[in-house]
């Protein structure tokens, strides 16, 4: 009787103690009258944290980075030491080395996109659109146009213009 009794109380309590779900205001979509959308604390934070993920791929991506370590590197090699100084000293003299050769950039950035970003001047999808412009004009500075063409061919796009 007593395995009986207990199987009908596993069965039937959940639907007894079920309640109403909560709403995640938490993660919300705010349509505006102008028609822009303003997004939650939460979905916002989600997507810095989000975007800091990628940082250090797009360090090495778009930055001097990987130039400047693999020159450091070469050059470790070509004066006959084997680990000294270390990857770690290596990877620090890089990163300050890109900080200073990217800082035009970056002062560009801040002044034309997370300032007036900031300031409420303009919306996140601005300031993404004028952050990429000095970053793609360096790249573009650091890229032969013979090389750029040729992967433009073999991808079967357009050719880009200087």
């Amino acid at each position: 009787m007593w395995p009986l009794l207990v199987v009908l109380i596993l069965l039937f309590s959940p639907d007894l103690l079920a309640q109403q779900g909560g709403s995640l205001s938490a993660l919300s979509v705010t349509t505006n009258p102008d028609g822009s959308q303003d997004y939650s604390v939460t979905l916002q934070v989600l997507a810095v944290m989000t975007a800091l993920s990628f940082l250090p791929a797009m360090i090495i991506m778009m930055t001097c980075f990987t130039r400047i370590i693999v020159v450091l590197a070469i050059l470790r090699q070509a004066i006959g030491l084997q680990s000294s100084p270390s990857n770690q000293v290596l990877i620090g003299i890089t990163v300050f080395m890109t900080f200073f050769i990217m800082a035009p950039v970056f002062d560009e950035v801040n002044q034309k996109a997370l300032q007036p970003y900031l300031a409420e001047q303009m919306t996140s999808i601005q300031a993404f659109d004028e952050a990429i412009k000095p970053m793609k004009a360096f790249m573009l500075h650091q890229t032969r146009m013979k090389d750029l063409e040729t992967f433009a061919e073999i991808a079967g796009t357009p050719k880009v213009d200087n």
